[in-house]
Order: structure tokens, then C-alpha cells, then sequence
């Protein structure tokens, strides 16, 4: 009788457990919460990311403006070598086979020497102290191929290598709340892109010092330079 009533109980402690299907299926909605949840934050950085990049190629074009209005204006004489422009808007361009190898965002030796140089160059005009400095990354029109696995398109890889030259110009002295990236990727050529001597001179990086009424330097873009900086 007593080994009944123990078999009997065991057998009732086993019945009001979970079974282990039951479990299961906690376990799987609990994995489906979870990623659940994880999709919504997911979710929510890429509509974040998608308004910064928004943001950015609004910030380019009108640097873009800016310059093809200073085209239209009088140039100046005493600006340093290497810059065009106007006494309120001065740039200079560098190619991209001093900064870059093809498809990368990996600034060469020689294109540090060259930013060094331009970063002089800035320094050396005390009346551009109060300007901001605005490093715009342009390409040409051939698609991301070989290096696709970098970089989603040609704004991308713009982008990536207007902030690789603003990390180099901070670590030649340049004050990062001064410093903006764009990237235009294909959308600005000067030359055409139907021939190869054309796609050379699309594919560049300008550096723009000017003073802009109510331009706010403190994008994202920016502030990511400036913290990867030092690495």
C-alpha cells in the first residue's frame, strides 16, 4: 500500500509539470520575442541611418551650390597654391590616385603628405580661421564591383573617403568642430565619364574653406571622423 501511494504520487508530481513539448514552445516564443524585439531596433537604426544619409546628400548639394555660385562670382588672386575661388569661398581638388587606391577609403602615404601640405596652407590664412572646412568625396560613374563587400554604392564609397581625408586633417591639427564630410558619389562630375582620361577627373576629393550663415557642422558624419580619429 505504502509503495502505491509513493508510485501514485510521483506519477502526480509528473502530471503537473510542463510537459517537454510545453517547454518548447516557451522556449521558441521566447526566441520569437526576442527577435522580435531585435527587429524593431533594427528597424528603427536604419530609419535613423536612412534620415543621416538623407541629411548628408541635402548638406552636399547645397555645398554645391555654394560653389557653382562662387564660379559665377569675380575669382580671387591671393588665394594659396592650388586653391580657386573667391574671397569668401576658396576649395582646391585632389585626385584620386594621390589619396586612394582604387575602391578603397584607405588614405596612402603620399596622400597624408599632400593633406599635411593643404592643412598648412589653411592654417597659414588667418582670415579663414573662423571658416569651416568641408571635404566632399566625388567618383565616377562605374558601379562598385570588386569592392563590393565595402561599400553598398558610389555614395558610399564617397562618403567613407570624405571622412577618411576629415580623421587625416584632425590628426594634422585640424579642430573637428570645423571639419565637415559629404559624399556626392557620381552626381558631380567636371568631366565627362565616357572616357577614361574624364572618370580620372571625377574620381577627386575637394576640400572647400568658406563660412556658411547658419550651416551646422555637427552632422553625424562628423562627429564619426572625429572619434575615429585617433584610432
Amino acid at each position: 500500500m505504502i509503495a502505491l501511494i509513493s508510485v501514485g504520487s510521483t506519477l502526480l508530481s509528473v502530471g503537473c509539470g510542463p510537459s517537454s513539448a510545453e517547454l518548447q514552445i516557451q522556449k521558441l516564443q521566447e526566441d520569437v520575442d526576442r527577435l522580435s524585439a531585435e527587429n524593431g531596433d533594427l528597424q528603427t537604426r536604419l530609419a535613423a541611418a536612412q534620415r543621416e544619409a538623407d541629411a548628408a546628400r541635402r548638406q552636399a548639394l547645397d555645398i554645391q551650390r555654394l560653389l557653382d555660385e562662387a564660379r559665377r562670382q569675380t575669382p580671387a588672386t591671393d588665394l594659396p597654391e592650388g586653391f580657386v575661388g573667391t574671397k569668401d569661398v576658396a576649395w582646391t581638388e585632389i585626385e584620386e590616385s594621390i589619396l586612394f587606391d582604387s575602391g578603397k577609403a584607405d588614405i596612402k602615404p603620399e596622400g597624408r603628405r599632400k593633406l599635411q601640405e593643404v592643412m598648412r596652407q589653411i592654417d597659414q590664412r588667418l582670415d579663414w580661421g573662423d571658416r569651416e572646412i568641408i571635404v566632399v568625396g566625388h567618383t565616377d560613374t562605374d558601379p562598385i564591383k570588386h569592392s563590393a563587400k565595402l561599400w553598398k554604392d558610389n555614395w558610399d564609397l564617397s562618403a567613407n573617403r570624405a571622412m577618411a581625408v576629415v580623421r587625416e586633417m584632425i590628426r594634422a591639427g585640424a579642430q573637428p568642430k570645423r571639419l565637415v564630410a559629404a559624399g556626392r558619389g557620381e552626381f558631380a562630375p567636371k568631366a565627362t565619364n565616357t572616357t577614361k582620361a574624364g572618370k580620372a577627373q571625377n574620381r577627386r576629393v575637394q576640400i572647400v574653406v568658406a563660412h556658411i550663415p547658419g550651416f551646422a557642422p555637427s552632422s553625424k558624419m562628423t562627429e564619426e571622423a572625429g572619434s575615429g580619429a585617433g584610432s
